[in-house]
């Protein structure tokens, strides 16, 4: 039996923003059968750069987003929207300024087949974080996550919790965190990669908070080296970015020596284990979290008879 898979984005003046959307929209055609995509209020022009694509497998719709600050919740609104037309068995997510590497997509495909009939409900990707350029990577796990969820299966009861980082299941009156598989597929990240960051960044803070937490020192770097956590990026990037990977300036210098990310996570952790115990959280293998979900479960159903 064919298993269908559906793209879900949401965008709101993502022109002016300078987000990689369009790009990000191309790296998921081949991968779904359909595309669904949220364009909030705007008059940046988002909706017609979406409607120039030209792609049939393209659904977008308008929507009016909730934009008062309260803890990023209008991205996951939205996008529990989106969700709710999918047709297909899975629903791929990506955010406005994730790609995914067309040299992946075989094994995604795969994984999505593998786990179509079982009781995974999402699927693990590896992230890979542009910092300050396209060709420098943060692995700092203090910030940038390594891995995240991004395509759940559809009909399952899963949505789309928070900010929109993450996905969990609701089970009646109680919710949980997902059965996870691993999708053996990255996830390119290029949101703090350019010149644009502060625009966007102040955009996103606005949807948390009355008022904008970043310095703009913190967000455009004058001295790389001092970053023992940044690095090259010796890999190649998608083919649909090539364009903006060409036009960026040269790499400069990185610090000549950096420990490994995990190294720099498990230390933090263990000199502070109660403030940065989330800094362990990319240790745990998934099917320990996937045993915790299972026990959760199973005591439910038996307290419910």
């Amino acid at each position: 039996m064919r298993v269908t898979t559906s793209g879900v984005a949401i965008l709101r003046n993502a022109v002016s923003l300078g987000y990689p959307f369009r790009e990000s929209l191309r790296s998921l055609l081949p991968a779904v059968d359909e595309l669904i995509v949220n364009v909030g209020q705007g008059d940046d022009g988002t909706w017609e750069a979406v409607a120039a694509l030209g792609e049939p497998k393209i659904k977008p719709f308008r929507s009016t987003w909730d934009l008062a600050p309260r803890g990023g919740v209008a991205l996951s609104e939205q996008t529990n929207l989106a969700m709710r037309q999918c047709q297909g068995d899975w629903i791929l997510y990506l955010q406005a300024d994730e790609v995914l590497h067309e040299d992946d997509l075989p094994g995604l495909k795969r994984a999505l087949a593998r786990h179509a009939h079982g009781p995974v409900e999402g699927l693990v990707f590896d992230y890979l974080h542009f910092y300050a350029s396209p060709h420098f990577i943060n692995d700092d796990w203090l910030s940038f996550y390594p891995r995240a969820v991004r395509a759940v299966r559809n009909g399952s009861g899963v949505q789309s919790a928070g900010d929109a980082a993450g996905f969990v299941r609701s089970l009646g009156p109680r919710s949980r965190g997902l059965i996870k598989g691993h999708a053996h597929t990255r996830i390119f990240h290029y949101g703090w990669a350019d010149g644009a960051k502060l625009a966007r960044a102040q955009a996103l803070s606005s949807l948390y908070h009355d008022r904008f937490e970043f310095r703009p020192e913190d967000l455009f770097p004058q001295d790389l080296s001092q970053f023992r956590a940044v690095r090259p990026f010796a890999g190649t990037h998608p083919a649909v970015m090539s364009e903006r990977v060409g036009s960026a300036p040269p790499p400069g210098p990185t610090a000549p020596y950096r420990s490994p990310a995990w190294l720099r996570a498990w230390s933090s952790f263990l000199a502070a284990p109660r403030s940065r115990r989330y800094a362990a959280r990319p240790f745990m293998p998934l099917w320990l979290g996937n045993l915790r979900w299972r026990i959760a479960d199973r005591r439910a159903r038996r307290l419910a008879g």
